[in-house]
């Protein structure tokens, strides 16, 4: 059975009609057909349901499809390997982050391994369930996230220790202390991001019970630099990383306010999909990664 008979049936899947997926491989509706007849052939059971002009997957086409993905996968995983040694040459390098790792430690690496490594490289920046999705899917090489990575089919390692700290402006009423108490918080505006921050889940993770509705958002906004514009404004405190913000803090943008009965601390997660074969370029980019965060410690 031909890769390329797995590559057409995933298309079909993915695309939701033959006619769709011979656009996308620039085949002949007819040649297409023959492939999933063959791979049907092959398993001695229909793979998809044909009604109306309409296909759908039966049970078995279920079962298979994950298979399927996973073979094409690894067959283009194992030839850039071999493609690598023969000629020191790879492919794309995929690359996902939650919004802090790759908004705000990611580009320095990144141009770091640029200097060494001149193959292509592509970031995604999304919420860390997003970014797991897309590893998950093989649409990802590597992911860098924080929170909870749940998944028989990740491995994670930790790569560094983050803390979240409050801020405020220099103007804010709350910058006059060394330190408050988390009580103090409640008459300010809380600036937060969005209910699918990984940053904001967190921080309400650690609150205690009492203390998640009296904290309730002010204004939610969907990135950290939103956040830290609207915290420079002097409308607001906000929780978020102190990688994000320790530059503005020394230089005095920003000053921290300690709370002194509540701390919180989160890894930091490298996560792969598991693979037979894993692209050269994962284990380098890996590699200057924890290099360059051993530094800045």
């Amino acid at each position: 059975m031909k890769i390329h008979t797995f590559e057409l049936f995933c298309l079909i899947v993915e695309k939701g009609s033959i006619s769709s997926a011979a656009r996308e491989a620039y085949l002949t509706q007819p040649s297409v057909t023959k492939s999933v007849r063959d791979l049907e052939e092959e398993f001695g059971c229909l793979l998809f349901n044909r009604q109306q002009g309409r296909i759908t997957l039966t049970e078995a086409g279920k079962q298979l499809y994950p298979h399927a993905r996973a073979i094409v996968s690894e067959f283009y995983n194992s030839k850039e390997a071999v493609l690598f040694i023969q000629q020191h040459t790879q492919s794309k390098l995929r690359i996902g982050a939650s919004y802090t790792l790759g908004e705000y430690v990611l580009p320095q690496i990144i141009s770091s391994y640029k200097q060494e490594y001149q193959g292509e490289l592509q970031l995604q920046i999304l919420n860390t369930p997003d970014i797991l999705d897309l590893l998950h899917a093989d649409e990802l090489d590597l992911a860098f996230v924080e929170g909870e990575v749940e998944g028989d089919d990740f491995t994670k390692e930790p790569i560094a220790t983050d803390e979240i700290v409050v801020i405020a402006a220099p103007t804010h009423p709350l910058a006059t202390h060394r330190s408050i108490m988390i009580d103090d918080l409640s008459p300010h505006h809380l600036i937060s991001r969005e209910e699918a921050s990984g940053t904001r889940r967190i921080v309400e993770q650690h609150l205690p019970e009492r203390k998640k509705t009296r904290l309730s958002p002010y204004i939610e906004l969907s990135t950290t630099q939103a956040v830290k514009s609207a915290v420079l404004s002097g409308i607001g405190y906000a929780f978020v990383s102190r990688l994000v913000v320790e530059q503005e803090i020394g230089h005095g943008a920003f000053v921290h306010v300690p709370i002194v009965d509540l701390t919180i601390h989160r890894t930091l997660w490298a996560v792969k999909k598991h693979k037979r074969f894993e692209k050269p370029s994962v284990a380098s980019f890996l590699a200057e990664t924890k290099k360059q965060l051993a530094a800045h410690k």
